[in-house]
Order: structure tokens, then sequence, then C-alpha cells
């Protein structure tokens, strides 16, 4: 065996219409969580919704919520990508969640709606270090979108 490397591994190729991550990454395949809506409360503009988890992993406290199709709040009970304040379900998948919307009071009424909590990109605290490179396909052109989201970096990108 040789004292070095002859063959070194290629750099992870990027597929057009498809995101990819040098640091941080996506939940491929996790599929959306959803819940049915069964009641709502609203009590000093934090709205309390009975639900039942019908598909998804468990969302944690601060996953984005997108509420839909609710009726006797109002239209601000339906509110898209808000931070969940709280979250308590049984083993069937039956409880609660809380979230924050402008509206009156409201006691414990049974509704309807659903609400869906889309799997979010995952970040990494940001440190000095040179993270994951890759190559672009020659043959998919030379669209580059680029998203970056830190406040005290340099970032070299060579094309």
């Amino acid at each position: 065996m040789p004292a070095y490397t002859n063959n070194p591994p290629t750099r992870r190729g990027i597929t057009a219409g498809l995101p990819a991550y040098s640091a941080g990454s996506f939940p491929v395949g996790q599929q959306p969580a959803r819940m049915w809506v069964t009641s709502l409360a609203v009590a000093a503009n934090v709205v309390t919704a009975g639900v039942k988890m019908v598909e998804g992993n468990t969302p944690a406290v601060g996953a984005l919520a997108t509420v839909i199709g609710t009726v006797v709040a109002g239209a601000p009970a339906n509110v898209t990508n808000v931070a969940i304040t709280a979250i308590s379900l049984n083993a069937q998948g039956v409880g609660t969640i809380t979230y924050p919307a402008t509206t009156g009071n409201l006691s414990t009424t049974a509704d309807g709606g659903q609400v869906i909590f889309f799997p979010a990109d995952v970040g990494e605290t940001t440190v000095v270090q040179k993270y994951l490179q890759f190559a672009l396909d020659p043959a998919g052109g030379y669209g580059l979108t680029w998203a970056w989201a830190c406040t005290a970096a340099t970032v070299a990108l060579q094309l």
C-alpha cells in the first residue's frame, strides 16, 4: 500500500433544482407534520388549539405552524409560519398547541381546520473552519442561488 492517497475523493456535485448544503442540513424525506384542529380557545391574544396529530414527526416548541380552515375565532386564528409557544400531545396524538394571534377572547369552542408544520433548514453555529466543497455540473448551466444568514463571517466563493 502506498504511503499517500493517489485517488482522492471527488467533490460532491450539485444537482440543478435541488438544495445543497455546505454547512447545515435539510431533513430530506421528512414529510410535513399535519394535525386536525378540533377546538379553539383564545385568551389575551394567545390561541390554544385542540389538535389530533395525523402524520409526521411531533414538532418542538418554536416550530413554525401554518393554521388554515378555522372558523370560530375568525381569520386572525388562521396564521402562516408562526412559532408555537407550547405543545402537549398524549400517546394517541391528541392534545393542544398554543401560538400568538391578535383576536378577541373566545372560550373553548369546537372547530375544524388543519395545522401544518413544514420541515425547516437546520443551521450550524458559525465557527472558523472550512465547510463542504461542491462542484457545479457544467451541463446544468451556471445559475446559482446563495442563501446566507450570518453577521460576522468572511465567505470565499470560487467560481
